[in-house]
């Protein structure tokens, strides 16, 4: 679970659950490193279009 504010033009986002924080950032960046350069998503994604402008 998250809360969401808007404060001006952008959003931020706070984790409201401390079991999902980071304890340890560079244990998190490690295991990132670890995975090497494997693509995130290797199938791509089914993006919608956007919309033209004004």
């Amino acid at each position: 679970m998250a809360r969401v504010r808007k404060p001006g033009p952008g959003k931020v986002i706070t984790p409201q659950d401390d079991a999902r924080r980071v304890a340890d950032p560079d244990e998190w960046f490690a295991a990132m490193d670890r995975l090497g350069d494997a693509p995130f998503m290797p199938e791509g994604r089914e993006q919608p279009p956007l919309p033209a402008g004004d």
